[in-house]
């Protein structure tokens, strides 16, 4: 009974004398018997499913391998079978062989894409690495250049500031003269801005101390010569320069001894204050009369200290050359400037320069008159305008003031007001 039951449940084999399968005659029965005959034809066997995908899991367990190296960075490539199959991954370092090929862990080699990807990196890590190169190399050129500059420049103002120190302290000799290191008169129109500010010219480069030229204990209070030369004149406030003239009428470049002028003048005490000091003039060829005219005190306890003293005054000059009073006449005649301004400035302190060892001492000074030993600034200075000058002409040797000559008879154009005349006497040189 078993053995009847088991042969009953067994597949009968299959065998080519069986009928062909019926086939459905209506349309729709044969498109489901052509989708059926498709689907066993395209489906695979199971075994040979089974064995194509044993195949790709040993061609991928067999191409994937970690490659050791001493490479700092390891390269994945992606390997490509020549038949087209499944590809995979292997790790390659980026170290290559004698031929160019990348050598793996066991042995084998890599090549192709591989091994233009690892050219690659190594020539872009290359290049990197030149350019940060090149940048290092920069910065320290440029930081050296800057140095440098800084070390010349520092040299060269070091050099500077001693070599004028150096011209500074030389300038002050042990006999109390000075080469000169003021302000006053660059140029010939300097000492005019100092009469309507009524403020003294002072040296451009101030000393480092006051003088080791001895004084009394009374000074400024004495009598004093104030040796100085002709230094300037200027003829700008008449159309005719004969009118005006300077004494002793040569100035200093056309001859230094011939150029000294010499005001003996008197300081003493104020009546009012002791601290207070007044200046009185004596008989002088600049027919410049004064008597007890302040002096004010200014830059007290600097090295440009000085006393100033100023007033106003009719300059009388006599041109050398007569003028005319028309009609192809002429006469000798004297000019008068009025309101001229006379001011002097007394230094205290900074030692004067002139007369030096080759100009010898003043002959018109008074056995009882020593010389003022500090700088000394003496100016005349008249303005154009109207009536400036008035000349008069002469009789017997004397002014005839009944005797008004005619400017425009002269030629004496009137001036404008800015236009001045001066006269400019000092005891130092400016360099």
């Amino acid at each position: 009974m078993g053995w009847f039951l088991t042969s009953r449940n067994k597949p009968a084999p299959p065998s080519d004398d069986l009928p062909p399968q019926k086939r459905i005659s209506t349309p729709a029965g044969q498109r489901l018997s052509v989708i059926m005959e498709n689907a066993n034809n395209a489906a695979p066997a199971p075994q040979v499913l089974k064995d194509k995908r044993a195949s790709a899991a040993s061609n991928m367990s067999g191409t994937r391998t970690h490659i050791r190296s001493n490479s700092r960075r390891n390269v994945i490539i992606e390997e490509e079978s020549s038949s087209g199959s499944s590809g995979g991954y292997s790790y390659a370092s980026a170290w290559s062989d004698a031929s160019g090929n990348e050598k793996l862990a066991d042995g084998a080699a890599v090549s192709g894409s591989a091994e233009g990807t690892v050219q690659n990196n190594q020539h872009v890590a290359k290049r990197g690495r030149r350019k940060k190169l090149c940048l290092i190399i920069s910065l320290v050129i440029a930081v050296i250049i800057v140095i440098v500059l800084g070390v010349v420049l520092g040299l060269q103002m070091k050099n500077n500031s001693g070599s004028s120190g150096g011209s500074s302290s030389s300038s002050q000799s042990s006999n109390g003269s000075s080469d000169d290191n003021s302000n006053d008169d660059s140029d010939s129109n300097s000492h005019q801005t100092s009469t309507s500010t009524g403020s003294g010219p002072s040296p451009t480069s101030p000393y480092s101390s006051a003088s080791s030229t001895s004084v009394s204990s009374d000074f400024p209070a004495g009598n004093y010569s104030m040796v100085t030369f002709l230094d300037t004149t200027l003829t700008d406030c008449t159309s005719v320069s004969d009118t005006w003239s300077c004494y002793p009428y040569t100035e200093y470049n056309d001859s230094p001894s011939r150029s000294m002028a010499t005001f003996n003048w008197i300081i003493s005490a104020s009546t009012d204050n002791d601290d207070d000091f007044v200046i009185t003039s004596t008989d002088n060829p600049f027919a410049i009369d004064f008597q007890n005219e302040p002096l004010s005190r200014q830059d007290t306890g600097s090295d440009t200290e000085h006393f100033r003293f100023q007033i106003t005054i009719d300059k009388s000059v006599q041109p050398s050359s007569p003028l005319s009073t028309g009609d192809d006449d002429s006469t000798a005649a004297t000019c008068f400037y009025n309101s001229t301004t006379f001011q002097a400035y007394l230094y205290t302190k900074i030692p004067r320069g002139y007369p030096d060892d080759t100009v010898a001492a003043t002959p018109d000074a008074p056995g009882n008159f020593e010389a003022w030993p500090f700088r000394v600034r003496v100016e005349e200075v008249a303005s154009g305008g109207s009536d400036n000058p008035n000349c008069y002409g002469m009789q017997d040797g004397a002014v005839d003031f009944g005797n008004l000559i005619d400017n425009e008879a002269a030629g004496l154009e009137e001036q404008d007001p800015t236009d001045l005349c001066s006269c400019l006497y000092k005891n130092w040189r400016t360099p």
